[in-house]
C-alpha cells in the first residue's frame, strides 16, 4: 500500500491490521470495513467515475507516501521490538524519552535543566500513566518512577499521595540526587509543615552544596528554627 501511494496510485484497502494507520480515509485513499466483494466493486466503480478524486488522491498519496519510505518503516518497527525488549528485560532507560533519561540519570546535570524536566513530566503525553505503573513494577527500583508519579500528582492537588510518591523516591535515590527532597521541602511549605520542609531543604543542600537556590532553602531553614 505504501509503494501504491508513493507511486501516485489511488488506494482502495479494507480496514484490516495497521492499513488505517497508514491510509487517512477519504484523503489518500477509500478505507473499506465492510469486507465483501461487492463493496470492494462499488468503491472502485465510484472512485473510477470521478478522475478529479483520483488526481487529488494520487497527488496527496503520491506526497504521504514518498515521505515514509521503507527505511523508515524498518526504523519504526525496530524501535517498538527495541522498546519490547526492553521492557521484557527491565532496563527501559534507554527507550525513555530525554527528560525523564536526565531526571533518572540526575547527576552532573544542571538543576535548572532537571526542574524544566519535572514540569514536563508532570504530563502523561511524553510517558503515559500506564507505562510509569508498569516501570513502577519491574524488579529493578529507581527512583525517578516514583519521582514523577509524585510530580503528577503534586500537579493533581494530591498532595498527601504525592509526599508518599516523593518518600518512595528519597529511600531510592543516589547519595548526590537532590530531587525528590527538594520536592518534598516545597510540598511541606506549601502545607505549612516547616519542620518537615526544613529537614528535606537541609537534605538538599547536603546532597548539592552549589545548589543554585541556596539562599532560598536557607531561609526555609530559618524559619523552622525556634524564636
Amino acid at each position: 500500500m505504501v509503494d501504491a501511494q508513493a507511486s501516485g496510485c489511488p488506494v482502495v484497502a479494507f480496514g484490516v491490521g495497521g492499513v488505517p494507520e497508514y491510509l487517512v480515509e477519504g484523503t489518500l485513499g477509500e478505507l473499506l470495513y465492510d469486507k465483501t466483494p461487492e463493496a470492494l466493486r462499488d468503491c472502485v466503480t465510484a472512485l473510477l467515475r470521478n478522475p478529479e478524486r483520483m488526481r487529488q488522491m494520487s497527488r496527496l498519496g503520491a506526497t504521504a507516501g514518498r515521505e515514509r519510505p521503507w527505511s523508515k518503516v524498518a526504523e519504526e518497527v525496530l524501535s517498538y521490538a527495541e522498546r519490547a525488549a526492553a521492557w521484557r528485560s527491565g532496563s527501559i532507560r534507554s527507550i525513555l524519552p530525554e527528560s525523564l533519561q536526565r531526571i533518572g540519570a540526575a547527576s552532573g546535570i544542571a538543576v535548572e535543566k532537571l526542574l524544566e524536566d519535572h514540569e514536563f513530566a508532570a504530563f502523561p503525553h511524553i510517558f503515559s500513566d500506564g507505562d510509569l505503573s508498569r516501570a513502577l513494577s519491574l524488579p529493578q527500583k529507581e527512583a525517578w518512577p516514583h519521582l514523577v508519579r509524585g510530580i503528577r500528582f503534586e500537579k493533581s492537588g494530591s498532595l498527601d499521595q504525592a509526599i508518599d510518591a516523593y518518600k518512595d523516591a528519597a529511600s531510592s535515590s543516589a547519595s548526590d540526587d537532590w530531587q525528590a527532597f527538594f520536592r518534598l521541602a516545597l510540598v511541606y511549605a506549601d502545607r505549612h509543615e516547616l519542620a518537615e520542609a526544613s529537614q528535606c531543604a537541609k537534605e538538599v543542600l547536603a546532597r548539592a552544596p552549589q545548589f543554585p537556590f541556596r539562599s532560598q532553602l536557607e531561609q526555609l531553614i530559618s524559619l523552622a528554627r525556634p524564636s
